[in-house]
């Protein structure tokens, strides 16, 4: 093995790329770990209460296994589906073998050494620095975390970086590095924890040992009294409270879960003269009523492919930032507007006046009184003739709603937008429209918008600049770039390389029906139309979507949404086939493939081999709908996907 003294920096790039290619590779492509889990207490009763960050998958193996049982799990392993994942890890091999000459450890003992526990937590004790702790389970992969961490010894022992050690009992603490800059760990029971402050890593060492009743060393035991007296994790009212509310079934708990303390984490960051008044003026945008923020998965459901909750802890009364987001329950039925085959659709109660009532205190708290109300008149009002708050914001009836629809299944950007907003008066806007539109053509000194009519509906296209104010600003561009390289003899030539098939958007918007529509595709835009003057196939009477609307009305148990997601993912990967299968991208992909990496993996999996009809894969992408309250607690966030029907196959 080649000595770690010649380990350069890109080396560590590379290898921590690696590690989280591994993290992502054991997820996505569902390998086991062992069965074997390491025995120590849950991690909760071993950290300080003022944890401020906190993630923790609790058995790594079970949360794998969980994950290859989804639909999208099981694709990977359809026999049409196969080779190109083996073309592809077969690349990500291929990149790891220099890893894995200087290691000593292949990809394939990486992904089966996690076993058990895995949590990462930022502490912020008071008058502290910010510390990070660890905790991984390894057993059974005992061999190759040794191996990693005698390679890791010895890049920092030729680097001249100080190794000590200290006994505590039958438990050795390693501390690697200087001063401040220094990483403690120690490895216990098939576990390792590691520190970046050796008081944080003694404390866990002395909570993990009265966990399990062990016998302390005298002299430690005397120690750790007084810490020992802090309380954990476990006491955190902002922890438990949130973290309760993201239970799920109590039949099939989560496999992983989160939680962030974002004010106390800032305040943590913050110090001297300059962080107290950063903290003031946090203080004054609201950002203190902002108690924390955590979720959880469930993936090994009996019912569903996996199930997210997310908590945002919210202090009451809202104020500042927080209050901006004034997002209220109602009636979120789709829109006839949206079809069946929408790939994503959003849709939300949103209150701007509450909105904008807040924007304009904030800025007026460091602008002064009417600053907002003036800053509009002068460079709003006066260019486009209508008033943002009582001509635009008061017009709205609140309910908006964005989708995303396949409109060209050969581009790489094939998925078009709409977003609508629901008029409280679509006759009135009208005119505010007409307004509006003559203003932004006297500002642009051309004419912006093309007036268009389908069906008795009139919208209108953003026509954008002219081919010669495009040639003028490429000739501009060229100009700049060629300025750059006047001390060269020669000017760097670019590759010509064969482009992507790329959709060029065509922005439109139009009052249809009750709603202001906007799109970047005027094909989008008609399909609106059609719908809204025939609403006979749309989403609202999709019946997936009506199936998984009944699962939440039953999750809500009689609460009204604030907003609501709906995605049905086999369309979205059906553009990504059809891209992928273009002759044009193909030909692009291995236009790049003979000097780049990624573009060479690419083209082994997905032109070399021969991809499959997507009409096969489509049972593999059941679709998902997700929900969000808004209460007195706080916004809630439920997402699932019911699993999908394979018995067949």
């Amino acid at each position: 093995m080649p000595s770690p003294q010649v380990l350069t920096p890109e080396f560590y790039v590379f290898l921590r790329k690696s590690v989280c290619t591994y993290i992502l590779l054991v997820v996505f492509l569902g390998f086991n770990g062992t069965q074997a889990l390491g025995d120590h207490p849950e991690a909760e009763k071993l950290l300080p209460e003022k944890t401020v960050l906190f993630v923790k998958i609790t058995n790594m193996t079970e949360f794998i296994e969980g994950s290859s049982n989804t639909a999208f799990q099981q694709m990977l392993r359809d026999e049409k589906v196969a080779p190109v994942i083996e073309s592809l890890y077969g690349s990500v091999e291929d990149a790891f073998a220099p890893v894995e000459a200087e290691i000593g450890v292949s990809l394939d003992q990486l992904r089966t050494m996690i076993s058990g526990e895995v949590c990462l937590a930022l502490v912020a004790e008071k008058g502290q620095p910010i510390s990070v702790v660890v905790f991984a389970d390894y057993k059974g992969g005992e061999e190759t975390a040794d191996k990693l961490l005698d390679f890791g010894e010895g890049v920092a022992s030729d680097r001249q970086a100080t190794i000590d050690t200290v006994d505590i009992g039958e438990t050795t603490i390693r501390s690697i590095g200087d001063g401040d800059s220094q990483v403690h760990y120690f490895q216990k029971n098939k576990s390792i924890c590691a520190a970046t402050n050796m008081d944080q890593l003694r404390l866990v060492l002395a909570r993990w040992q009265l966990e399990l009743e062990e016998e302390m060393d005298v002299e430690f035991a005397e120690e750790m009294v007084e810490p020992l007296k802090t309380r954990t994790l476990t006491k955190n009212r902002k922890f438990l409270n949130v973290m309760k509310l993201c239970e799920g079934d109590e039949d099939f708990p989560p496999q992983a879960k989160a939680f962030i303390d974002p004010f106390e984490l800032i305040r943590a960051t913050q110090t001297g003269v300059a962080g107290t008044a950063a903290l003031g003026i946090l203080r004054g945008l609201g950002v203190d009523g902002l108690l924390g923020i955590g979720g959880s998965m469930t993936v090994n459901h009996e019912e569903f492919d996996s199930v997210v909750h997310l908590h945002v802890s919210l202090a009451n009364p809202r104020a500042g930032l927080i209050k901006m987001m004034a997002i209220e329950p109602g009636d979120l039925e789709p829109e006839s507007l949206f079809p069946p085959d929408v790939a994503v659709y959003m849709s939300a109660n949103w209150n701007t006046i509450t909105s904008f009532l807040e924007v304009e205190k904030i800025y007026d708290l460091f602008n002064g009184e009417g600053a907002l109300a003036e800053e509009l008149a002068e460079n709003f009002t006066e260019n486009f003739g209508v008033d943002l708050k009582e001509d635009i914001l008061e017009s709205l009836d609140g309910r908006m709603s964005m989708g995303q629809l396949n409109v060209d299944s050969g581009a790489l950007n094939g998925q078009a937008l709409v977003l609508a907003l629901k008029l409280k008066d679509p006759e009135e806007f009208e005119d505010i429209f007409a307004d509006l539109r003559d203003g932004i053509n006297e500002l642009a000194d051309r004419e912006v918008f093309t007036q268009e009519k389908y069906k008795s509906v009139e919208y209108f296209v953003l026509t954008g600049p002219s081919e010669e104010e495009r040639e003028a600003r490429r000739s501009a561009r060229n100009r700049r770039r060629n300025e750059g390289q006047d001390d060269q003899d020669e000017p760097r030539e670019r590759p010509q390389r064969l482009p992507f098939q790329i959709r060029e958007p065509s922005p439109c918007l139009g009052v249809v029906g009750e709603y202001l529509v906007f799109s970047d595709s005027i094909d989008f835009m008609k399909e609106a139309i059609n719908n809204e003057r025939n609403p006979d196939d749309v989403l609202a009477g999709d019946p997936d979507y009506k199936s998984l609307l009944r699962e939440v009305t039953r999750q809500l148990d009689g609460r009204k949404p604030a907003l609501i997601t709906y995605s049905r993912p086999a369309e979205t990967f059906r553009m990504l086939f059809d891209a992928v299968k273009n002759e044009q991208t193909q030909a692009a992909i291995g236009d790049r493939a003979e000097d780049q990496a990624l573009f060479d993996a690419l083209k082994k999996a997905v032109v070399d081999n021969e991809l499959p009809d997507f009409d096969d894969m489509v049972k593999y992408f059941p679709p998902a709908i997700g929900v969000m309250t808004n209460d007195e607690t706080g916004f809630h966030y439920l997402a699932f996907s019911k699993k999908a029907d394979l018995k067949d196959e």
